[in-house]
């Protein structure tokens, strides 16, 4: 008995979870931006990843609602720029915590940015990592 063929991705439908799209954009980052990408982080975990551990890692610090990345990177007025990744299809939606957040970081002088793809994303961030550096 033969194994059945791999489907092969249709390069026209991106519907990529937001996982594959966030290491797209941390990929990205990396190439384009080296010296930079070091400023680039993991906000918060968003795995599951059991309660154990979770409760491992929320005693050390981590505080649920933070954005998928951060960029300690400072330009136009803004201390750092905040990514959320959310998938596309179907649409992924940003919760009342991670609401709760991006209002107190934008209060804070973060600039905070929702996105529903990797190509997206990207494109925030070249047009945030072209702006002046205001120190």
């Amino acid at each position: 008995m033969a194994w059945p063929k791999k489907r092969e991705p249709n390069p026209k439908k991106r519907n990529y979870s937001e996982a594959a799209s966030q290491r797209i954009v941390a990929a990205w980052m990396r190439m384009q931006h080296p010296h930079l990408a070091r400023m680039m982080t993991l906000g918060s975990f968003g795995e599951n990843i059991g309660q154990r551990r979770m409760g491992d890692l929320k005693a050390l610090g981590l505080e649920p609602g933070h954005a998928d990345l951060s960029f300690r990177i400072p330009r136009s007025g803004y201390h750092g720029l905040e990514i959320e990744m959310k998938r596309e299809e179907p649409k992924g939606v940003v919760s009342p915590t991670q609401k709760e957040i991006h209002t107190l970081l934008r209060q804070q002088g973060y600039k905070v940015e929702v996105c529903y793809s990797s190509e997206s994303a990207i494109a925030v961030l070249k047009e945030y990592l072209s702006s002046a550096i205001v120190s």
